[in-house]
């Protein structure tokens, strides 16, 4: 369980960010486009990814503190930290985040006007929200500017969830023009982490050098008493914990007329799990803890736990965790994607997308242009453009492929494709990938 939450700490995920579905969106070839509008019927008449290589899914990102040319190596190859450039770097709130929506089934097939579809994906999403007064925990921004007596730290948040989604999906055409689709979702709750609240008060160190502090926290857990466990039982592995819940997709397409049309889905609808199996939590008021600064290698090594390891000992050996059964609950992001679509050609289309994403206390629009077309059977594309979305800046630029070999497809999609490159203040690649068996495919 230490090496999860170390872990989740390094590379936490977004809750709000994980299965970005725009880009899926526009590409009505791949079987898997039902997760964006499951009104939306494939090409391909039998449907089925191939195990463990169906379409997966990938994010990275953080929020837009500065981290280009903060760290260099010297002459000796030790990474050294720019104090001040990283200092004046960091927003009042910050946050890191990665995402992944890994599929391990999917069959669709059409019967007469109707398309029915099973799935079976594990979402994995979080957040890891820092502020600015906790880089005052890294030792070389602690041997240059020092610790205050009484220095606070307030609003670390942790979320972590591991959710196994089944569903049941179904479209029909009703008209020649008009498709009507929906899914419903069983959602098993595997592990999960919730930080309601935290506080740090540092003090100066003692005689060994040791930093201590007073730390209130209150944080809820679920299913991690096992977790590194978890997939030595195949069994569990299938059915998961008591953590139920349950999610609804609808969606309808529509043709106005030869050259446009319009679609709308709502995805996440009425998401919710109840967290009741194996729910430990941590409650601490006024702790007193000791602990070392973090070392900035460390924090920063791929693959090592050794920067945030000290004081996670530090903090869970003072702080007993109550078992008592207190189920609580956790609301999935709702999102609302509307589209316009005009043909320029018969084998390309231009596409306006917007997407509302609505959670508690919290709305993002998002806002995209796309083209997509074919070149005859055997290839399929797309090429999109962000006008609004808070977290892509101007260079942003997506595009994606189906290749047809046959039966055999393989897709690949990506956004942000020059953040790896570029590495800006704002940095959100994604990228989505598998090989499914597309047969008796429609072109018409």
């Amino acid at each position: 369980m230490k090496k999860l939450i170390i872990a989740t700490l390094l590379l936490a995920t977004n809750y709000a960010s994980a299965q970005n579905v725009m880009s899926l969106y526009n590409m009505r070839h791949i079987p898997q486009v039902v997760y964006a509008n499951p009104a939306f019927i494939p090409l391909g008449r039998v449907n089925v990814s191939i195990p463990g290589l169906g379409s997966q899914y990938a994010q990275v990102g953080k929020s837009n503190f500065v981290t280009s040319d903060v760290a260099s190596v010297d002459e000796f190859g030790t990474l050294r930290l720019d104090v001040d450039k990283f200092l004046n770097g960091l927003e009042d709130e910050n946050l890191l985040y990665a995402a992944s929506y890994l599929e391990a089934l999917h069959i669709g097939f059409s019967v007469d006007k109707n398309y029915f579809f099973i799935a079976s994906n594990d979402r994995l999403t979080g957040e890891f929200i820092f502020p600015k007064e906790m880089a005052a925990l890294i030792t070389e921004v602690y041997d240059e500017k020092g610790i205050v007596n009484g220095h606070t730290i307030e609003g670390t948040k942790v979320q972590y969830s591991h959710v196994r989604e089944f569903s049941l999906g179904w479209a029909r055409s009703f008209t020649n023009e008009l498709n009507i689709g929906a899914r419903v979702k069983l959602l098993s709750g595997i592990a999960n982490i919730r930080t309601n609240s935290s506080a740090f008060v540092v003090e100066t160190p003692n005689a060994n050098n040791d930093l201590a502090s007073l730390i209130d926290i209150n944080m809820q857990t679920s299913g991690l008493e096992n977790y590194s466990d978890y997939s030595e039982n195949p069994l569990r592995a299938i059915a998961g914990y008591s953590n139920y819940g349950y999610a609804l997709d609808f969606g309808f397409d529509y043709k106005l007329n030869s050259k446009s049309r319009i679609a709308a889905s709502v995805i996440d609808l009425m998401g919710t799990i109840t967290w009741k199996e194996n729910v430990k939590n941590y409650v601490a008021e006024d702790v007193r803890v000791d602990f070392n600064t973090i070392d900035w290698s460390d924090l920063v090594n791929p693959g090592s736990s050794d920067g945030l390891s000290g004081i996670y000992d530090s903090i869970v050996s003072k702080v007993d965790p109550t078992q008592e059964k207190l189920a609580y609950e956790t609301i999935t992001p709702t999102r609302v994607l509307a589209s316009y679509g005009y043909f320029l050609t018969p084998k390309i289309e231009v596409t306006l997308l917007g997407e509302g994403v609505f959670a508690k206390n919290y709305f993002e629009p998002r806002l995209r242009i796309g083209i997509q077309g074919r070149v005859k059977r055997f290839l399929n594309y797309m090429v999109s453009y962000a006008i609004v979305d808070n977290q892509e800046e101007v260079n942003n630029l997506g595009v994606g492929f189906a290749l047809n070999l046959g039966p055999l497809q393989v897709h690949a999609l990506t956004d942000n494709i020059f953040d790896p490159l570029l590495y800006n203040n704002s940095f959100n690649p994604s990228l989505r990938v598998g090989l499914n068996l597309t047969m008796n495919r429609d072109y018409r």
